[in-house]
């Protein structure tokens, strides 16, 4: 049993029993990410409100199939995760700059009285748009990352990012 809670697997399912306790019984929403998986997925429904099965296949459903045919065939070495661990790291870091620069564009549209009210609307909901699926990319490396380094307060971190620029964003 000691060998078992300290093994790998041992160590996620505890992780696990007591996340899903905490979320489900306590009713904790600091690492919730509901919110960003909702929006995100908003991105792939027409005007009447249904979700696009073209687009959330490409996006989605593909890669991680792809994700996964790979992995089974090449088993991931110790040097391919650290390798891993840098590019996702860098990439986060990307997305974190990109997001500002969303939020740096929303503001000067907000400012531009010249903006026509129709651009301004259509620019108003591709950065929204462009911004939920910033925030869940940003969330997946962030989860890449916690399955390598286990860093769980990073997800407090970006579910408070989300909550206070998504306030803002939607103003």
């Amino acid at each position: 049993m000691k060998h078992w809670i300290l093994s790998r697997e041992g160590s996620l399912s505890i992780i696990l029993v007591i996340w899903l306790f905490n979320s489900c019984v306590l009713k904790l929403k600091y690492a919730s990410l509901v919110d960003i998986f909702k929006n995100y997925f908003s991105c792939f429904k027409d005007k009447e409100g249904h979700l696009l099965i073209a687009p959330l296949l490409n996006y989605m459903i593909l890669p991680i199939l792809l994700a996964g045919i790979i992995a089974r065939e090449n088993p991931i070495s110790e040097t391919i995760q650290n390798i891993l661990t840098v590019l996702i790291s860098i990439l986060t870091s990307m997305l974190f700059a990109l997001l500002t620069t969303i939020i740096q564009m929303k503001a000067k549209i907000k400012e531009d009285l010249d903006y026509y009210s129709i651009e301004a609307n259509t620019s108003k909901q591709a950065l929204i748009e462009t911004y939920y699926i910033v925030m869940f990319e940003i969330t997946m490396c962030v989860s890449v990352l916690i399955s390598f380094l286990v860093i769980f307060n990073l997800l407090v971190v970006v579910k408070r990012i989300f909550r206070v620029i998504d306030t803002d964003m939607n103003k």
